[in-house]
């Protein structure tokens, strides 16, 4: 049996030796030679790990409340579609409100997390109509994924429903693959977004509840069908002295640079690396992936079927 590019890229070579690969699947990768966020729950940790995301209560109204003020000081007109304060072009400001809410978060934040550092925050905001939506996608690689995770902690400011715009998540997705992302490098669902939106589950959230997901997750949101502004906070999380990197198409191939903190701050990553420091090219197969790869990797009902084949396959 011949199988498909795809899924001989979701094991992940462990050591060399002998000439020979030991090949795990990636969820056992996570558990082996993974540096994680480990929170005070182990319950929750474990959920983390293998979900890829776990829910907490956070923000009290008190803090949501602040933190609303401080985006309608620096927002008093509308806007439309979906908008990240990620994305001004004044770096002073998009540094203050970073600032403003890694404050409000951080003390409340640190009560459940053992070994976490705040890479900053922005405001989320998703004006009602039919331009806000976030597609399919996976976040960029900001760690080098074979030594340590990264994460994304997402809190609403109000409550969140399919109508007005839930994040979506395709479970366990993060154990699934190794694969780089950044500016221009293609996604590899690009051409069936269709087909994975019937696998995944739509997260329905009261306001302050975090969502820690691991930014190898594929998730997305559909359009705020409300009257009202869906506004979020969302902050970076990563274990304690973890080495960060960026990842860019460049020449044709996926680049891999140091990269530091504030360079999200100080610069636009959407427009390349120029301030960071080259590291090395690394190999990624960028083809679009197809319906029946998909379902192999990613779903548990066709591999089942195919239980003695797989074991064949592993036993090689």
């Amino acid at each position: 049996m011949t199988y498909p590019t795809y899924l001989k890229r979701s094991f992940i070579d462990l050591q060399e030796g002998a000439g020979q690969s030991e090949r795990v699947c990636c969820k056992d990768f996570l558990k082996i030679n993974m540096q994680t966020i480990q929170l005070k729950e182990e319950n929750r940790t474990a959920t983390l790990q293998k979900e890829g995301y776990v829910i907490m209560p956070v923000l009290s109204k008190v803090q949501i409340e602040k933190l609303r003020r401080i985006f309608y000081a620096y927002h008093q007109q509308d806007l439309e579609g979906f908008y990240a304060t990620t994305h001004l072009e004044d770096t002073a400001i998009k540094k203050e409100l970073s600032d403003q809410i890694t404050a409000v978060v951080k003390p409340l934040a640190q009560q459940y997390f053992k070994n976490m550092t705040l890479l900053g925050g922005a405001f989320i905001a998703k004006y009602p109509g039919p331009k806000g939506v976030l597609p399919l996608h996976q976040d960029w690689n900001i760690v080098d994924e074979q030594k340590a995770r990264s994460y994304n902690m997402w809190i609403p400011l109000l409550d969140v429903t399919q109508d007005n715009g839930a994040i979506k998540i395709l479970p366990k997705s993060h154990t699934k693959q190794h694969n780089f992302r950044g500016p221009g490098i293609p996604s590899l669902f690009r051409e069936i977004p269709e087909i994975v939106d019937k696998q995944m589950t739509t997260l329905e959230m009261k306001a302050g509840e975090a969502l820690l997901y691991d930014h190898a997750l594929w998730h997305f949101s559909p359009a705020n069908h409300s009257d009202t502004v869906r506004l979020c906070v969302v902050l970076g999380v990563i274990p304690k002295d973890i080495d960060l990197k960026y990842y860019c198409s460049k020449d044709d191939k996926v680049a891999e640079y140091d990269c530091y903190p504030n360079f999200f701050f100080d610069h636009k990553a959407e427009t390349g690396a120029d301030h960071l420091s080259f590291n090395r090219y690394v190999a990624q197969n960028n083809a679009p992936m197809t319906a029946d790869d998909f379902y192999k990797i990613y779903t548990e009902a066709p591999i089942q079927k195919k239980r003695k084949r797989w074991f064949h396959f592993f036993s090689k």
